[in-house]
């Protein structure tokens, strides 16, 4: 970016933009890729990622959920391996999103 932009905040922990993007773009990607490798209606039979913020799994899992139904088969098994540090842990926990090395109540919200 040039000196002359004004930066923006994505927070991706925040926008429904951010499953959308993955509902809309990477899971139709995938279920392509698996039709070309032969594999029926493109629907996995199980998906595995790592989570930061839950955008990936959670727009690939509606993607696949709603594939699958339409094509009369069993949706995909959907795991989540939680990476060391994620703030999802904390939200599953103690009911807040912050990471290990965050204080609580100091991460920015819409600044």
């Amino acid at each position: 970016a040039n000196n002359d932009d004004k930066p923006i905040f994505v927070d991706q922990f925040e926008t429904t933009l951010n499953y959308r993007t993955h509902e809309r773009i990477t899971a139709p990607e995938l279920a392509k890729q698996l039709e070309q490798l032969g594999h029926p209606y493109g629907v996995p039979h199980a998906f595995v990622c790592g989570c930061g913020t839950g955008g990936t799994m959670a727009g690939m899992s509606r993607y696949f959920k709603r594939r699958a139904a339409a094509a009369r088969v069993p949706p995909p098994l959907c795991v989540v391996a939680d990476p060391q540090g994620s703030a999802l842990v904390n939200l599953v926990r103690r009911g807040v999103l912050y990471g290990d090395n965050d204080a609580e109540g100091r991460r920015v919200k819409h600044p």
